[in-house]
């Protein structure tokens, strides 16, 4: 059954104007399901891509992460933007590093959920399937 809210397709082939005024207002319907630009919609997409941006930046303009050739425990400085640990690794280093970790995982993870889902989906199809048989 087709939907109410959704305009029916046309019978014949609609004019130039016609058919530019029906993309306009199925335009006009995706962007009511957008949220409309705000303060903090625009504070939040400003912060996610900073933070995409590092990751994917920064890791080729530091060192390995697991280099402990430097001494323990440096303050913050020009070599060492965020200092050094105990034993000796760099702490910006770590963070660029971790960074593009996180978001390879953020972007891998929701995929394999949708597989999991669907597996288990049909995992229950099937017992449903044949408890039905059985009975």
């Amino acid at each position: 059954m087709a939907d109410p809210r959704l305009p029916a397709p046309p019978a014949e082939p609609l004019p130039t104007s016609a058919v530019a005024t029906e993309r306009i207002a199925r335009a006009s319907r995706v962007r009511t399901l957008l949220p409309s630009m705000s303060g903090k919609l625009l504070t939040g997409l400003v912060i996610v891509g900073v933070i995409v941006l590092f990751g994917l930046v920064a890791p080729a303009f530091v060192q390995d992460p697991r280099d402990s050739g430097n001494p323990a425990l440096l303050p913050p400085g020009p070599d060492h933007l965020l200092g050094t640990t105990k034993l000796g690794y760099d702490v910006f280093a770590q963070l660029a590093w971790g960074t593009q970790g996180s978001l390879g995982l953020a972007l891998r993870r929701p995929r394999r959920g949708r597989r999991l889902a669907a597996a288990g989906g049909r995992l229950r199809g099937a017992r449903r399937l044949l408890r039905g048989r059985a009975r």
